[in-house]
């Protein structure tokens, strides 16, 4: 069934929606905890591409560093490691997410989604 059918309280695109709720989430928690102590910079970089794929763009290196509140370089090296493992499709301008790792993030925001879906509805509300 179509995701969007069947949970249309998320909008046109309920996995764009789930990428960009859990990366709000992350960056909420860098706020409250030290991001040095619990920081997933690649995790993060891939969410952004990911995000900007879904939107129809791609991202360079100095628009996710300071989404990210992080330095170029740190940035870069992550770029280069997700790249060499086909995570990301990267020039000297911009990078992008790959076909393998959109459709591997998709099935992972859609299990989410389904996963949320079903204990909420199962969840008694409190009196």
């Amino acid at each position: 069934m179509d995701l969007a059918k069947e949970f249309q309280g998320l909008g046109a695109d309920p996995l764009l929606c789930q990428a960009e709720r859990i990366l709000s989430q992350r960056k909420l928690r860098n706020l409250t905890i030290d991001p040095d102590l619990l920081g997933e910079p690649g995790w993060d970089i891939l969410l952004l591409a990911y995000v900007a794929h879904r939107r129809g763009s791609s991202c360079t290196i100095a628009q996710v560093a300071d989404e990210l509140n992080a330095s170029s370089a740190l940035v870069t090296r992550w770029v280069s490691a997700l790249t060499a493992r086909n995570l990301l499709v990267s020039n000297q301008i911009s990078f992008s997410i790959s076909d393998l790792a959109e459709c591997k993030i998709s099935d992972l925001l859609e299990h989410n989604i389904r996963e949320m879906a079903q204990a909420f509805r199962h969840a008694k509300p409190s009196p």
